[in-house]
C-alpha cells in the first residue's frame, strides 16, 4: 500500500491533522483532550479518525452557516 497516493488514510496522527486543519500540534493535543476532536488510541498512539474530522468540519460549518441565517 505505500506509495498509493490514491488511498487516504483513515487514520491521522495529531500532527497530520494540525496540518489538514492549519492549526498546531497543541491545538490539537488541547482539543483531543478536550474531547472537542475525536481521537481513538490504537498501539500506544493517538490517532484522529479522518471521517470523524471532516464530519465534526462539516457539522461547525452546517451550525454556523444556520447563526448566519438567523441574524
Amino acid at each position: 500500500m505505500k506509495g498509493n497516493t490514491n488511498l487516504e488514510k483513515l487514520l491521522l496522527s495529531k500532527a497530520e491533522a494540525a496540518e489538514l486543519l492549519s492549526v498546531s500540534y497543541p491545538t490539537v493535543d488541547r482539543h483531543i483532550k478536550a474531547g472537542k476532536i475525536p481521537s481513538i488510541k490504537l498501539g500506544g498512539r493517538c490517532l484522529v479518525p479522518r471521517k470523524a474530522l471532516i464530519k465534526m468540519i462539516d457539522d461547525d460549518t452546517e451550525q454556523s452557516t444556520k447563526k448566519k441565517n438567523n441574524t
